[in-house]
């Protein structure tokens, strides 16, 4: 068994050495113009194998660019995976339900709470007790990673809301790279400053989802400030969905059309 290992080895090796190998290594630096095709940022260094049922008559196909990183990770040898997009994203919206935050916030009912971030990820919302650990726990979705943000500290909001809590939000807004915003109620007035903030500091995703088309109507500037500054003279482009969930679904596919240009334009297999 061991030396058939090795001639297997030492066939692998002769034909890694050959002129034949070498062609394909260097169509395949031609088409991924230098650059890593998995994460498509990092310079490419080695051509790895996708698969290896067709070894020594292998098409391009079955070939890709990768980084050290990249390749670390797809041999296991790393933890680390440069493929994955990292996005703080700042959560605006209702922290309470309609006329209820005076009672949760004195008598602690947490039935009286807003479980709209519930629906989107219960591992991450489902306790509101450990809210405050919210802006250190991840979520992972393709090949992004989601770290939630804001509002972090639920008790603080209402009437008696802690003075610094709008200087906060508005850091943590700063802090994020995207912001996701859902509108159920009227009585939301910290979620318009946050949306207007998003913009304010040139987020690369501001997504305003309503519950209904009367909200939506009714925040029609926040409605309008969803469109580009040539065209707020037209009627606004904010989302109208049954559910936070499904308003979710429609951030995530802006996110990916967002983020995923390099991976469109490269051609990547």
């Amino acid at each position: 068994m061991s030396t058939q290992r090795s001639a297997a080895n030492e066939k692998r090796q002769a034909y890694y050495c050959s002129r034949e190998w070498g062609l394909k290594k260097e169509a395949v630096h031609k088409r991924s113009g230098g650059t890593c095709e998995r994460c498509y940022v990092n310079e490419g260094q080695a051509v790895h194998h996708k698969t290896y049922v067709r070894l020594y008559n292998e098409p391009l196909e079955d070939l890709i660019h990768l980084c050290d990183a990249c390749h670390s990770f797809t041999h296991g040898k790393s933890h680390f995976d440069p493929a994955l997009v990292k996005l703080h994203v700042y959560m605006a919206g209702a922290i309470f339900k309609d006329n209820k935050r005076s009672e949760s916030q004195i008598q602690g009912n947490l039935y009286s709470m807003n479980d709209w971030r519930k629906q989107i990820s219960p591992d991450i919302f489902g306790d509101y007790h450990k809210v405050n650990i919210i802006g250190r726990k991840i979520d992972k979705y393709n090949n992004f990673e989601f770290k939630y943000g804001g509002p972090t500290i639920m008790f603080g909001h209402g009437f008696d809301a802690y003075p610094a809590l709008p200087s906060n939000c508005l850091r943590e807004v700063s802090n994020s790279e995207v912001l996701f915003a859902w509108i159920d109620s009227k009585n939301t007035i910290g979620t318009v400053a946050e949306i207007s903030a998003a913009f304010v500091y040139h987020k690369k995703v501001v997504f305003v989802a309503f519950k209904n088309e009367e909200l939506q109507k009714q925040f029609y500037f926040i409605d309008r400030l969803c469109l580009p500054i040539k065209d707020r003279w037209l009627p606004g482009r904010g989302v109208v969905a049954p559910s936070a969930k499904d308003a979710w679904k429609l951030f995530l596919q802006k996110v990916e059309e967002t983020y995923g240009t390099k991976k469109e334009q490269s051609g990547a297999p």
